[in-house]
């Protein structure tokens, strides 16, 4: 059996293996909904799960994995902190927001009729809850997903 790590994205993966530790990272999606889906997290009776995550957040990827038998317990590594001061240019066309707490930071300074580039539906949803600009969601927030998204054109809202 031995011990699995995954990672959520790419970076965290890279950051693991330069320890050694070589990360399963799912191949789509950045967030806790793909690593849920990965094949490993299927059957977890009588496992043993340890999140390294911040100290805030959705628990999502915990519940779902004691829901599938495991004994979870979380590590937090780091903790989020609200940026005190945001400005974006009034001449903006369109921001990227990678998390529901990044759309909540930035909502307050946005450009009216500025676009949003969401990563992923769930992002997206937060959006267009209170913007009535355009909205673009992209596969995840992945600099690649994200770029696409923007560069898509004709998709919005």
């Amino acid at each position: 059996m031995g011990v699995h790590w995954l990672a959520v994205g790419r970076a965290t993966a890279a950051e693991l293996a330069s320890w050694h530790l070589p990360a399963t990272v799912p191949e789509h999606g950045f967030n806790s909904e793909a690593v849920l889906a990965l094949p490993c997290l299927q059957q977890l009776q009588e496992k043993q799960v340890l999140i390294c995550r911040g100290d805030s957040g959705r628990e999502l990827l915990a519940q779902s994995l004691e829901a599938r038998g495991a004994r979870v317990d979380a590590l937090a590594f780091y903790r989020r902190h609200g940026a005190s001061h945001i400005t974006i240019s009034a001449q903006a066309d369109w921001v990227m927001v990678t998390s529901v707490q990044g759309w909540q930071a930035l909502q307050p300074v946005l450009p009216a009729g500025c676009g949003v580039v969401a990563a992923g539906v769930r992002v997206a949803a937060a959006v267009q809850a209170n913007h009535a600009g355009p909205v673009r969601v992209a596969a995840s927030a992945h600099d690649d997903d994200m770029l696409a998204a923007l560069n898509a054109g004709g998709s919005d809202r």
